[in-house]
């Protein structure tokens, strides 16, 4: 019996490698999602503007700044404001395309200040917290087997 050529050999490879690729496309995009959604839900509100600067973007990070969704006073409009939040970064996380490098930003001069003492309705220590649920997030090899075998998918995100 004879063995497979070398072509067909290099395009076994060629396939698993675009498999692994389109994995780590999914999986990086899944982390981006889970730190985002973190970072949104456990932003200090009061006027909701904190929580509406939160967004991602691929490729480079945002330098803007937005008012809220939903403005409001003492945390009555923190819903919509984490809703729409959240399905600015979700959008942006399902478009992720070749491995592009991810963003999440909130631009607003008071964030540090709120990341160290989390306010007055606030979580202090938001900002690192979402840094390790990301890491939690591409270390999880089910996460990955599940991508590896098409499973998941980026129009799937949150949802794996």
């Amino acid at each position: 019996m004879a063995g497979k050529s070398g072509a067909e050999v290099a395009l076994g490879l060629k396939i698993k490698a675009r498999g692994l690729g389109e994995a780590s496309n999914i999986v990086g995009a899944e982390a981006c999602l889970a730190a985002g959604e973190y970072l949104v839900r456990n932003t200090p509100i009061d006027t909701g503007q904190a929580k509406s600067n939160w967004q991602a973007s691929r490729g480079f990070p945002r330098t803007t700044t937005r008012r809220a969704y939903a403005v409001g006073k003492k945390g009555t409009t923190a819903e919509q404001n984490i809703s729409a939040a959240i399905a600015q970064i979700r959008a942006e996380c399902a478009s992720r395309t070749r491995n592009q490098q991810m963003f999440l930003t909130n631009n607003l001069d008071y964030i540090e200040k709120l990341n160290k003492s989390g306010g007055n309705m606030g979580t202090p220590q938001f900002l690192q917290r979402a840094a390790q649920i990301a890491r939690q997030v591409l270390r999880d090899n089910n996460l990955f087997t599940k991508a590896l075998s098409g499973k998941a998918g980026v129009s799937s995100l949150g949802n794996i």
